[in-house]
């Protein structure tokens, strides 16, 4: 977060690198057994992560927890094996391995752990004392994800996932007492494996899923969830969700349909007054225009939410002087919608000549945006840049 020319990436088994996106060099940073000590134990695609206290601190998971104070140059053992570790259970591809790691942000070495074998761990003094919590939780389901809140201290929110059992139910846990104690949070997730699950950073209320099937989004801390408005968002396996702190940009990768991005800024800003209103627009905040008519981009998203359906919303593009510029229609179902406005103003044609309207790229300025859906309608402003 602090150096954007370091890149980490892991590799299979528990390796690790640390790229210098400057240079282009590339340097393996993996911790090594000691002479004569077993080879460690770590998943096709081993947990690691930045510290969010200090970034040159990084926790990496096999069958133990390492901890390098130097950006993976260096590599202290700060746990016991985390797993059942049954050899009965080794295999030609490594089990019973570390899987998903979150540091407190609130408290320097409260971590907590999760394995593959469905142990859950916490240790308060940077791996001095380990604590399980897994009281009241499913007996060896796969631990996907571990979130510790920025928002509220001692919350944790987790995913477990039983596919590799021929187990498809949903497990979406929250605590709010440093996991000594598990509520279920699933409540109409239709159906599992859930993969991920992610917190807001900015709305503490917000909670993002990701399953087999799509993303899920909770407007009120997991009591209720709705599928993922996305219009061309593909049904999928999702395997990892990112938002942006800064940008409010959520980041989806899929496996195998690629990676999607979104702008959650109006999921952020959904309340219960915004949900109790007919129709109600988000700000769409600033638009660019393109270099050139052709040019790349172009074009303003329009969001929206409906609480009082319609067959369709009328969409208007006013200038400063209440001058319309451009109309048309979309989607006027309940919940919430996306239009684009492609930043153009519809002129008719020269009079004699006939044919159709010439679409004219609009002059910079703050342009309003009505949607009106039945007899309700919503406005906001569009400011349009150069």
């Amino acid at each position: 977060p602090t150096d954007s020319n370091t890149v980490y990436s892991a590799g299979f088994y528990g390796t690790i690198q640390r790229s210098d996106m400057a240079t282009g060099e590339t340097v393996g940073v993996v911790p090594q057994p000691e002479a004569g000590e077993p080879a460690f134990r770590g998943q096709w695609v081993a947990p690691f992560i930045i510290s969010p206290h200090n970034p040159r601190i990084i926790y990496h998971g096999m069958c133990f927890l390492f901890r390098s104070m130097n950006r993976g140059d260096s590599w202290e053992r700060i746990s016991p094996d985390l797993t059942y570790n049954n050899p009965d259970n080794y295999g030609d591809i490594p089990y019973q391995t570390l899987f998903s790691i979150a540091e407190s942000p609130f408290q320097f070495g409260q971590i907590y752990v999760g394995t593959d074998d469905g142990r859950v761990w916490r240790t308060d003094d940077s791996g001095g004392n380990w604590h399980e919590i897994n009281r009241g939780l499913p007996y060896g389901k796969w631990v996907a994800e571990l979130v510790a809140s920025k928002h509220v201290e001692g919350t944790v929110y987790m995913a477990q996932n039983g596919k590799r059992d021929d187990d498809f139910m949903p497990y979406l846990w929250k605590s709010t007492d440093f996991g000594e104690n598990w509520t279920s949070i699933v409540a109409n997730i239709p159906s599992g494996p859930i993969n991920v699950i992610k917190e807001d950073p900015q709305n503490p209320d917000l909670l993002y899923v990701g399953t087999d099937l799509g993303v899920y989004v909770s407007l009120n801390g997991g009591a209720e969830w709705h599928a993922l408005p996305g219009g061309n968002l593909p049904s999928s396996f999702y395997q990892d969700l990112v938002i942006h702190p800064e940008e409010d940009i959520m980041v989806a990768a899929t496996h195998g349909r690629g990676v999607w991005a979104m702008d959650v800024r109006p999921l952020q800003a959904m309340t219960p007054e915004v949900m109790s209103e007919p129709v109600h627009v988000f700000d769409p905040g600033t638009t660019q225009l393109p270099q050139g008519f052709r040019g790349a981009g172009g074009s303003a998203a329009i969001q929206y939410w409906v609480g009082s359906p319609a067959r369709q919303a009328l969409i208007q593009i006013r200038d400063s002087s209440g001058s319309m510029v451009q109309e048309f229609s979309g989607p006027g179902e309940a919940g919430m919608q996306a239009v684009s406005w492609n930043l153009t103003r519809g002129t008719p044609p020269a009079e004699g000549q006939g044919g159709r309207a010439r679409a004219v790229r609009v002059q910079p300025g703050t342009y309003s945006v009505i949607v009106t859906v039945g007899n309700a309608s919503s406005q906001a402003e569009i400011v349009v840049v150069q």
